[in-house]
């Protein structure tokens, strides 16, 4: 997945930036958020 690529290059601020627009589309649609969510527990668990 190109995203989680994006995500192991981009440093310590700009994840927990992109954590936080996560959290903006979760609150306008679960279901689009959940794919997301999971990959970044799949880069946190690789960190």
């Amino acid at each position: 997945m190109v995203l989680i690529k994006l995500i192991s290059h981009i440093r310590g601020d700009m994840v927990f930036i992109f954590f936080g627009l996560i959290f903006i589309y979760r609150g306008a649609s679960l279901v689009c958020a959940v794919p997301y969510e999971e990959a970044f527990f799949y880069v946190w668990k690789k960190r």
